[in-house]
């Protein structure tokens, strides 16, 4: 799937994009599913570019620095055992909540 499929697909419709990896066979964990949830019921993406009164949960960030790690691995890992080549970067992450 393109790029512009996924956008024009799953938007920011995290628990959809989640649900569409599970069922191409990628395990997902329970505290993923609750985190795409969350995002997507609390339009967070929308909330973080505009200013809004009102009470939402905001996730800590080390949460979404860990599931980003998660699923960057498990997805290389998957990946490159198809034999696709997939470039690694360090990325800095959020360990502390």
């Amino acid at each position: 799937m393109g790029i512009s499929e996924l956008k024009t697909r799953f938007g920011h419709n995290f628990r959809a994009l989640l649900e569409e990896a599970a069922a191409q066979g990628l395990t997902t964990s329970d505290e993923e599913k609750e985190i795409s949830d969350l995002l997507t019921e609390q339009e967070s993406i929308r909330r973080s570019r505009y200013i809004e009164t009102g009470y939402f949960q905001r996730l800590p960030l080390a949460v979404l620095s860990r599931m980003c790690r998660n699923l960057d691995d498990r997805l290389s890992d998957e990946l490159r055992a198809g034999g696709t080549a997939v470039r690694s970067i360090e990325l800095r992450h959020i360990e502390k909540e």
